[in-house]
């Protein structure tokens, strides 16, 4: 028989570890809020080693009033510190020739950024048909870079990187078009490819598109209204899947409500998750019902701030890959959904 001098102290470990904190991200099943005090849009997660860095458009919060690209970083997903802003938009070589924009504002939209070949990458759109393609000198964040493309690099709307796996760099911008670019990452490698997703009457999206290599297949993602018709429904997130990077993709699939340019990444335990923010002016009432989403507003449910949704990621029994939000209040399509999704398993 145990002493009874033991059971004290295995109280004392009960009680704390009741008051251990949890890791909220060890289910992998619900979608999880952080950052509620920061307002951002279009937030973009990449994992360099074990920290995670977002970015995000984030308008007039920062530099009172001056754009540039924000920077956090995270080892949890659960805490971000600022790592300051890297590189602001007056510093842009094109900035001279844009006509007189005293009346608007000048904002950086839908920022992005990388760590390739010891240096950092980063890539933005803006409100003044223009974007950025940047290079750092050196391996640090910090507020030395350089644009390779000068002038010449043009309005590329939501650009993005895919570094695919023989090493060779893509820039895919639009709903979508991509390029390869050389290995120095001073120009294009090749001409641009308009991606050919089927069926033919449907597109992808407009906007927020990326890829990602998963198992054999590559897979475009992209974001639309599910009414097709811009500020009414959910902005989803959508995908289709390609045997070769430049086509042609096979047809539109639903992979998340309220996840509309999401940027899909995979954390230290190879888990894939993808971001969230709330688009829309109407908080939708899950608890009555679809039917307020056939009214022509925008809904979400997702809160200011970060939003990070677990998605499923599977092969079927037939090859083909399934994506699918986890969180039941994501994972499916609203019955004001133009496609119709209804043969898809969840």
């Amino acid at each position: 028989m145990p002493s009874l001098s033991i059971f004290p102290f295995l109280f004392l470990c009960q009680l704390l570890a009741a008051a251990a904190p949890t890791d909220p991200f060890a289910a992998h099943n619900r979608a999880i809020h952080v950052m509620h005090w920061e307002w951002m849009r279009d937030p973009y997660i990449y994992r360099h080693g074990s920290t995670y860095f977002l970015t995000a458009t984030r308008l007039d919060h920062i530099l009172w009033g001056t754009q540039g690209i924000e920077l956090w970083s995270s080892t949890n997903l659960s805490q971000w510190e600022s790592v300051g802003v890297p590189w602001t938009i007056d510093r842009s070589s094109w900035l001279s020739k844009l006509p007189d924009t005293k009346d608007q504002e000048l904002s950086i939209l839908a920022p992005k950024i990388y760590f390739m070949d010891d240096q950092w990458v980063a890539v933005h759109t803006t409100n003044q048909s223009r974007a950025n393609f940047l290079v750092s000198n050196g391996g640090e964040y910090n507020d030395d870079y350089r644009e390779p493309f000068g002038t010449n690099f043009g309005h590329r709307h939501d650009p993005s990187i895919f570094t695919d796996s023989d090493g060779s760099r893509w820039l895919l911008w639009g709903c979508a078009t991509i390029a390869k670019l050389t290995s120095d990452l001073s120009d294009f490698a090749s001409d641009e490819v308009e991606i050919e997703i089927g069926p033919s009457d449907r597109a992808l999206g407009h906007e927020g598109c990326a890829i990602r290599k998963i198992e054999s297949k590559y897979v475009l993602f992209g974001t639309a209204w599910s009414t097709d018709t811009p500020g009414q429904g959910t902005y989803n997130l959508y995908y289709c899947t390609s045997d070769h990077l430049e086509g042609p993709y096979g047809p539109r699939q639903f992979a998340g409500r309220f996840c509309g340019h999401g940027t899909p990444f995979q954390d230290t335990r190879s888990r894939w998750w993808t971001t969230a923010f709330p688009n829309g002016t109407h908080e939708l009432d899950s608890a009555k019902g679809q039917q307020l989403c056939v009214e022509k507003k925008a809904w979400t449910i997702n809160p200011q701030g970060l939003t990070l949704v677990p998605l499923q990621v599977k092969l079927s029994s037939t090859g083909q890959l399934e994506i699918r939000a986890k969180d039941p209040r994501y994972t499916n399509p609203g019955s004001e959904e133009t496609q119709d999704f209804s043969s898809e398993s969840p």
